[in-house]
């Protein structure tokens, strides 16, 4: 992983003040503001004992992401892959599994050697062990390290956590379900040193060669799941890639889940980084929020595909009798055109060049017909053609006709889903981030496209003709042209601005006040979600529509009044009837219904996409420094 980042919106907050809960009150507070850099699995929560505030926030960024896809149009979508690509269906846990294994065999073969020597002079010393041959130690200790679910465990000493012991016990038995062929005896082996069982007697120096063999381990493992897992298997598993990224899990999230998670985060690592673009994701926000649409529509999304396919068979060229590209890379290369076609005209042909660099760099990192270190030239000419004929604008084309009358509603749901997590990351417990570029839609990709040059003296200039037209003209007037405008990007960037200065005036309403999640009831009671803050009488409220691919009409940006029907949020007993909407300054009155005061939807984001309301009791903190 690369360097720390430096958080965007930390608004000179005095940390060191600030600091509460588990840091402070076990005695870890550092001083200063210190996050990691570290990836966390599925379930894995940071080290308690580690005195910092937390991590970057890639888990943040995929529970946030998931919002956005459905459980059964993600199903659907599995279906349609297994179908298209005749691969069958398959659980993404058995793609990095054997990608883990094929990365130690291709890349790896020297540390795996050195590691299995170093786990034979171990078992010499093991009456039990020592007559097992050294190709099943290591075939053992690849299996296990194939199978270990999280990037590396903390062990240190000759203890080993509860935390750490349940990772490697999962590991060890998952090793043996998957292959039968592992020797059982050398699993035990690897069972005993991992997990420290010193029951027969060990000498001194027998422990503290175990210790060393479990460190050099420790630091195998982490390469091994950044190779095989976020550089080899994400690349290959495609069904819906909006979902492959740093530390996914490959599922949606639920509104119940996103909430659970929420108040987790206050509670434990209320300074934790909330992140949603990083220098090391696979694709740009604003890419996975579009991609995430198809899983709204999986008839049409199957149905286009079919056509696509038909299409461009002539544009094929056969390399060792096969077509190029194949069905999996067919797939993946449709899925990133509705990501990342850019939504202005005069961005389209620098797109078709970096569209060929990124599919170059994909098809190697899947390592199925080309590999970094052993290039195939021909199978990459042969993408590169299929590229050049498909994105041809020189005379009829028929596909590129197609995709983009198709692409119409998805970058507009997209683009929804975009400013909806932009507000969810600001205002839930966390530190919002925003990755250069951001500001604007960032269709960016993997790098080095995402480490392309930044038009920052474009950003400032909108930033300032906003705030102009803000204070000097009609509030309503500016709201329609952002919505009429859309495509251009300054209403994600006036909606970051007036939601982080809204945060910067309330800090601790966001970095303290409590978190009370808000439910939907009516029709549309899974198409938004909203959240409450309070601390000191301030009340915040945020809310987003999701799932809007079907409500949005032709020409329109927002979905609309009809589209919300009589549904409403259901208020906390104590918040207020009053709010003020901090995107528009309309005024709304929360309702009486079935004997609480709630907030009709169709009212919350009748003039704009997202909604962050303020109570009148809200006064804005002084600023400091």
């Amino acid at each position: 992983m690369a360097g720390f980042r430096v958080p965007a919106a930390t608004y000179r907050v005095q940390f060191n003040r600030n600091f509460k809960g588990d840091v402070e009150t076990a005695g870890r507070n550092p001083g200063f503001y210190v996050l990691v850099e570290k990836i966390l699995a599925e379930d894995e929560t940071m080290p308690q004992e580690w005195p910092v505030s937390g991590t970057t926030g890639y888990d943040f960024l995929n529970m946030v992401n998931g919002l956005f896809i459905t459980e059964q149009g993600l199903q659907k979508l599995r279906a349609i892959y297994a179908s298209f690509t005749s691969l069958g269906e398959f659980a993404p846990e058995d793609v990095i599994y054997e990608k883990k294994k094929l990365v130690m065999e291709a890349l790896f073969g020297g540390e795996v050697n050195t590691l299995g020597h170093y786990l034979g002079l171990l078992a010499l010393h093991d009456r039990r062990a020592r007559d097992l041959p050294g190709s099943d130690l290591i075939r053992a200790f690849a299996g296990v390290t194939a199978c270990l679910s999280v990037y590396r465990t903390y062990i240190r000493d000759y203890t080993v956590s509860p935390r750490d012991a349940a990772y490697l016990e999962k590991a060890i038995s998952e090793a043996r379900q998957r292959d039968p062929s592992l020797n059982p005896l050398a699993l035990d082996f690897l069972n005993r040193v991992l997990l420290q069982d010193f029951k027969h007697s060990a000498s001194q120096e027998q422990k503290e060669e175990r210790l060393q063999f479990i460190m050099r381990w420790q630091q195998f493992t982490g390469p091994i799941m950044a190779t095989g897992f976020e550089d080899t298997a994400l690349y290959v598993y495609n069904p819906l890639i909006s979902l492959n990224e740093v530390g996914t899990t490959f599922k949606p999230t639920s509104i119940d889940a996103f909430h659970r998670f929420n108040q987790a985060r206050l509670e434990s690592s209320p300074f934790t980084i909330n992140a949603t673009s990083t220098h090391d994701t696979k694709r740009g926000e604003d890419v996975r929020a579009r991609i995430n649409v198809l899983s709204e529509m999986p008839e049409e999304w199957e149905e286009s595909i079919k056509k696509w396919n038909s299409l461009n068979a002539p544009r094929r060229v056969l390399v060792g009798g096969s077509p190029v590209p194949d069905p999996n890379e067919e797939l993946f290369l449709y899925q990133t055109l509705i990501g990342a076609w850019p939504l202005l005209p005069e961005e389209v042909p620098n797109f078709g060049r970096r569209l060929k660099d990124y599919m170059i760099k994909a098809a190697r990192e899947a390592k199925v017909h080309t590999r970094w270190i052993s290039p195939d030239k021909e199978h990459e000419n042969g993408l590169l053609a299929f590229l050049d004929a498909i994105l041809d604008e020189t005379g009829s084309n028929e596909f590129l006709e197609d995709f983009l009358r198709r692409l119409s509603t998805i970058t507009r749901a997209g683009a929804i889903n975009s400013l909806g997590q932009a507000l969810l990351k600001i205002a839930s417990p966390g530190v919002p981030d925003f990755y250069q570029g951001s500001e604007l839609w960032d269709f960016s990709l993997v790098d080095p496209d995402n480490r392309r040059p930044v038009d920052f003296d474009k950003r400032a200039r909108y930033l300032r003709d906003l705030k102009l037209s803000e204070s000097s003209g009609s509030l309503d007037a500016l709201i329609s042209e952002l919505l009429s405008s859309w495509k251009d990007g300054r209403i994600k960037l006036y909606m970051i601005y007036k939601a982080l200065n809204f945060r910067r005036e309330h800090k601790d309403l966001f970095l303290e006040g409590e978190y009370h999640p808000l439910f939907c009831t009516g029709t549309g009671r899974n198409s938004a979600v909203g959240f409450l803050r309070h601390k000191h009488g301030c009340w915040a409220l945020a809310a987003i529509p999701r799932l809007t691919a079907e409500t949005l009409a032709s020409d329109e940006f927002l979905p609309g009044n009809k589209a919300w029907g009589e549904s409403f949020l259901t208020l906390h007993p104590e918040a207020p009837l009053a709010w003020t909407n901090v995107f528009t300054r309309e005024s709304l009155k929360a309702s009486v219904h079935g004997g609480a005061n709630v907030l009709f939807l169709h009212e919350i984001f009748s003039r704009f996409p997202v909604a962050l309301l303020s109570s009148a009791d809200c006064k804005s903190t002084k600023r400091t420094g």
